[in-house]
């Protein structure tokens, strides 16, 4: 397929006036709020340069070693570099999904190909994709430049590969020399995160490397922190080499260690959540609009409507995420983040008059 050069995201609108339900960060979380003294120490200081603390705590929270973890300005920054890390040469990503790896990857000049989840499906992944990705690591075998890139759960579907599916492909990427790149930044939306994480193997593959955000669930976009997990040393040590220095501003870090706190917080955020995506897939059945099963924090929907769809809907202060940029969906599709109940009722409401 032609290079998707179109890496428009969600929030691109800035606008008093609308809803906006296409940015996929966490509605329920709550403000971070600084005090005068953290932000002076934050600002006036050169911040540390390897995060030692923030990296500490990200390790206890995910009971894995300091020395496997590299912070970045933002998961963006960890996807970026990371091509240029393992130096790949040929990438599989499975689509539809986020286009930042595929931007990544180009900018490598890697060869990147596609494998493309069926609407029939929902979407899932399934036996026939990890027969697929066999097929692809097997060219390649005893190469060490190739990678299989998986969103879990993943942008923009909302969907969750089981455990035990993702971890015979590992075994599969282990076998042919690939690399398994794992984007879990909506991973703290599901139920219980740690039974769907493949962190627990990261000791054991060093052919795994995991990504991580704190924007979605602290819905944080503005601060710019995430990190990557891998076992692998000299990756970590060489994504650390290609940072910027003091890629990590000191109140980012000061904003990591003040939000992993916030598990109990987080917990209550995650039940409004599961409400109001009941509340909004059984309207959207009711109104005729397929949606898709999620397990996170949003949707993605088709909706077989007239044209000027979205156009009316901006001007009805709805604005939605359009999701025709995403390889392999069109411009029926759109992804639509779950906000509080007020807004849920409006958006269902201007959808009855257009739809």
């Amino acid at each position: 397929m032609e290079e998707n050069k179109d890496y428009y995201h969600g929030g691109e609108i800035k606008s008093d006036s609308l809803i906006d339900f296409s940015v996929n960060t966490n509605f329920f979380a709550d403000e971070l709020e600084f005090t005068k003294k953290e932000i002076q120490k934050a600002t006036f200081f050169y911040p540390d340069r390897e995060s030692k603390d923030l990296v500490r705590r990200v390790a206890e929270k995910n009971n894995i070693s300091p020395d496997h973890i590299v912070m970045g300005n933002g998961a963006s920054q960890i996807i970026t570099l990371l091509p240029f890390c393992l130096d790949v040469k040929n990438a599989l990503i499975i689509e539809p999904t986020f286009s930042g790896y595929e931007r990544a990857l180009l900018a490598k000049g890697a060869k990147v190909n596609y494998l493309f989840l069926d609407e029939k499906n929902d979407f899932s992944f399934g036996e026939s994709q990890v027969e697929e990705i066999e097929r692809f690591v097997k060219d390649y075998e005893g190469q060490r430049n190739s990678a299989v890139y998986i969103c879990n759960p993943n942008n923009p579907t909302g969907k969750v590969i089981k455990k035990d599916t993702l971890e015979v492909v590992l075994d599969i990427c282990k076998k042919y020399g690939a690399f398994l790149v794992v984007d879990e930044s909506f991973i703290d939306f599901t139920d219980d995160e740690r039974d769907k994480s493949l962190v627990c193997f990261i000791d054991e593959y060093k052919n795994l490397f995991i990504i991580r955000s704190f924007t979605k669930i602290y819905s944080i976009p503005g601060i710019r922190l995430g990190y990557g997990i891998c076992s692998d040393e000299k990756v970590v040590e060489k994504m650390r080499l290609m940072q910027p220095e003091w890629s990590i501003s000191g109140l980012a870090q000061v904003a990591g260690a003040k939000l992993l706190d916030r598990d109990l917080d987080i917990k209550k955020c995650l039940l409004d959540i599961k409400n109001e995506r009941e509340y909004l897939e059984r309207e959207f059945e009711r109104l005729g609009i397929r949606v898709f099963p999620s397990d996170v924090n949003f949707f993605l929907i088709k909706a077989n409507a007239k044209d000027g769809f979205y156009e009316k809907l901006l001007s009805k202060g709805i604005y939605l995420r359009k999701s025709a940029n995403f390889p392999g969906l069109t411009d029926e599709y759109y992804r639509i983040a779950i906000r509080g109940h007020k807004d849920n009722i409006k958006l269902i409401e201007v959808l009855e008059e257009l739809i």
